[in-house]
């Protein structure tokens, strides 16, 4: 788990960076944009902070419960401090993942090609499938997938197509689809 000293030094350069930003003289706009983007990144984490302090708080009074003259309070705390342990686990899971390095590409947008290969009209239809794939995830992630270049066959298949994929984070979740993907089924065109 890392140090509170190190969960101290990141609230106080949120609390920083939202002074800068709610300053009475904005910053230039290069600045401004460099703010912004790390008070977007640091947002969640602090959230996380101040949720876990909230958690370690809760379970040190439902300890103080469990450890009463009374069964029932004292049961009833035994079954908070349950799941109050596993949301704090949760809590230090994520703030750990959080605290990974980021790659620097990740908010980058992406070209996704995608070509139907051996198989003829079959595997064009699977390339279409998969278009319309990558293109529903991208919509569901708040992304905006735009068709580049698209070589349909005659059956509604993609012989060879390019989406570019724009919006934050494209290139980190995208980055490892590549290779061939292979699909066996009873074929459409049979």
């Amino acid at each position: 788990m890392p140090s509170p000293i190190r969960y101290a030094e990141l609230e106080k350069e949120f609390a920083s960076v939202e002074a800068a930003l709610s300053s009475a003289v904005p910053p230039p706009p290069e600045e401004r944009k460099r703010l912004a983007a790390r008070h977007v990144e640091l947002r969640p984490v602090v959230e996380r902070l101040h949720r876990r302090t909230a958690v370690v708080a809760a379970k040190a009074e439902a300890q103080a419960l469990a450890a009463g003259p009374d069964p029932e309070i004292a049961a009833l705390a035994r079954e908070e401090l349950a799941s109050l342990d596993a949301e704090l686990a949760s809590l230090e899971a994520a703030l750990r993942r959080d605290l990974l390095p980021k790659d620097p590409d990740s908010d980058k947008n992406v070209y996704l090609e995608l070509r139907g290969g051996a198989g003829g009209d079959e595997s064009a239809l699977f390339a279409a499938d998969l278009m319309r794939m990558y293109v529903r995830y991208a919509e569901s992630r708040g992304w905006k997938a735009s068709v580049v270049e698209l070589s349909r066959t005659g059956l509604k298949g993609v012989k060879q197509g390019t989406l570019l994929v724009a919006g934050a984070g494209a290139y980190g979740w995208l980055k490892f689809e590549g290779g061939v993907h292979r699909v066996q089924r009873v074929p459409e065109t049979e």
